[in-house]
């Protein structure tokens, strides 16, 4: 499970970055929408496997932790 988080942690911010520069470009705007939507599909997988974890290991801090993150950055 938490390599799982992991990935998606990881691909959830790098889309989030790309999504943030390509929408400073005006001819981007698509490709700016496409990351968007990437973003917001992951970062609703990646709190959902984090509720997972944290209903089998509610005192495990690094989900914790991350969980806090990703509420913080995408919900």
């Amino acid at each position: 499970m938490g390599v799982k988080i992991t990935a998606l942690n990881y691909l959830v911010h790098g889309h989030k970055a790309r999504a943030d520069g390509l929408v400073q470009q005006p001819d981007k705007a698509a490709e700016a929408n496409e990351e968007e939507y990437l973003t917001k599909a992951l970062s609703q997988n990646l709190l959902s496997t984090l509720d997972a974890a944290l209903a089998r290991f509610p005192e495990d801090a690094w989900f914790q932790e991350i969980k806090q993150d990703a509420q913080k950055h995408f919900a």
